[in-house]
């Protein structure tokens, strides 16, 4: 373990010596963090937005709501919701969309998760 943790911090410092890698990299690896911790999972809830207009209902996944120059410059309490496409979750549209303009479903991330990666077929609680 201490001989890998050492390996593992001089592979991420040869890395980061490329230009192109020396950008992408550390926001990659706060992703890749995100999605695998324990404590503070990327996808808080699922949840029902009109997008890309009214009418249109799109399944996103709630995973902020503490974007605090978007609000002041909007004076509307906007939350981060990623609206996935199929079949990967993990890729979509971000979009800032006011608190109330959203509708919390109750099913789990899991089941969401389904939802996107089946395009529908896979129904939640099935």
């Amino acid at each position: 373990n201490f001989f890998g943790k050492r390996i593992i911090r001089a592979l991420e410092g040869w890395f980061l010596k490329f230009p192109f890698i020396r950008q992408v990299y550390p926001a990659a690896k706060q992703v890749i963090d995100s999605f695998i911790s324990k404590d503070s999972p990327a996808f808080k809830k699922v949840v029902l937005l009109e997008y890309p207009s009214k009418g249109i209902w799109s399944v996103g996944f709630l995973t902020n709501d503490s974007f605090k120059e978007a609000q002041e410059k909007t004076g509307r309490d906007l939350v981060h919701v990623l609206v996935a496409t199929t079949p990967s979750p993990l890729t979509g549209f971000l979009v800032l969309i006011p608190r109330e303009d959203i509708k919390i479903l109750d099913i789990s991330i899991e089941e969401g998760v389904k939802l996107v990666i089946s395009g529908g077929i896979v129904k939640p609680g099935v």
